[in-house]
């Protein structure tokens, strides 16, 4: 669950697609949350590496894709860094992905073709399963009748994230997009929206229904994932970021393909991407989610195995 509160963004203008009877209004970031709090934070380490070779710096920030407005203003560290960059680099542009493109993804990978139901496809237990969580959620469960398991896993995550204060609108990601506009930076992006959504759209029926289970069932501890995630954060322990976010998944078998497509096989091309920015000679801020930096086959280590050096970026004492 803990890794599902941090990818569940990654196809956020899909989960708002899925009406349930709730809806919300998405604030335009402008750079600027949290601006009341400018105390609140200061002692944060935040997440925040760089990589350097000996022409030039690559900022590495672990971001948050769903946050609570208050956790603004960022430690002064990850924006010196971002200001100090010529090019800001996410894996999707925000600014970018239209509502409506985003439609279109999620019917050609999240819905079923005529003649099949989620119903029809999932075992009686995890049918039964949902059903509850949605009775408990005054939610319909017939509204999601149409949606592959993967598409229902995101909503309902989006859905609980909102519930407790937490949207992609004050997402890092969006937060970073906003201030290079206005700075006239340039921003790359590593992938694309069909990219990102076929992580899961692509995965087979029974993994999809297993990943639906384990979320369904988890989502009651919702609160207390999020806050193990956010100490982690705000610590800078990439050690306790692993623990919170991946390690429940690599304990199971059953999830090895989905990590490795989630995350091994991900990390090792973007991995590709920042060891050619190492070698230009203009400085990049790059802004991947958290859990891709961390553990053995995270790209911090991948780069350290590559020959270059990583450190901690920290506030000055």
């Amino acid at each position: 669950m803990r890794h599902l509160i941090s990818y569940a963004s990654i196809c956020g203008l899909c989960i708002g697609l899925v009406t349930l009877g709730c809806s919300r209004t998405e604030k335009k970031g402008d750079g600027k949350q949290g601006a009341d709090n400018s105390k609140q934070h200061s002692n944060d380490v935040g997440f925040l590496w760089k990589a350097t070779s000996g022409t030039n710096t690559v900022y590495l920030f672990g971001s948050m894709h769903a946050v609570k407005k208050e956790y603004y203003p960022l430690p002064a560290a990850v924006d010196d860094a971002f200001t100090q960059s010529k090019t800001l680099v996410v894996e999707l542009d925000p600014n970018k992905l239209k509502p409506e493109v985003a439609a279109k993804l999620l019917m050609a990978h999240g819905m079923y073709p005529p003649g099949q139901t989620l119903s029809g496809s999932l075992s009686k237990k995890s049918m039964e399963l949902l059903k509850a969580h949605c009775d408990a959620k005054g939610l319909k469960v017939q509204a999601l009748n149409q949606f592959r398991p993967w598409a229902v896993m995101l909503t309902l995550v989006g859905q609980e994230l909102a519930g407790l204060g937490y949207g992609e609108e004050f997402g890092h990601e969006k937060y970073f997009a906003a201030k290079a506009v206005k700075a006239e930076k340039p921003v790359l992006e590593l992938e694309t929206a069909d990219m990102q959504i076929r992580l899961l759209a692509d995965l087979s029926p029974e993994i999809q229904e297993t990943y639906l289970s384990k979320t369904v069932a988890e989502m009651r501890k919702t609160k207390e994932s999020l806050a193990a995630i956010t100490a982690a954060w705000k610590a800078g322990d990439a050690k306790a970021m692993e623990q919170a976010m991946l390690a429940s998944y690599r304990e199971h078998p059953e999830f090895r393909p989905l990590m490795e497509k989630i995350f091994d096989e991900r990390n090792v091309k973007m991995v590709e991407r920042i060891e050619g920015f190492l070698k230009e000679k203009d400085s990049y801020f790059v802004i991947v989610g958290a859990g891709h930096l961390v553990g053995e086959k995270g790209i911090l280590n991948l780069l350290e195995e590559k020959k270059h050096k990583v450190v901690q970026v920290r506030a000055p004492k």
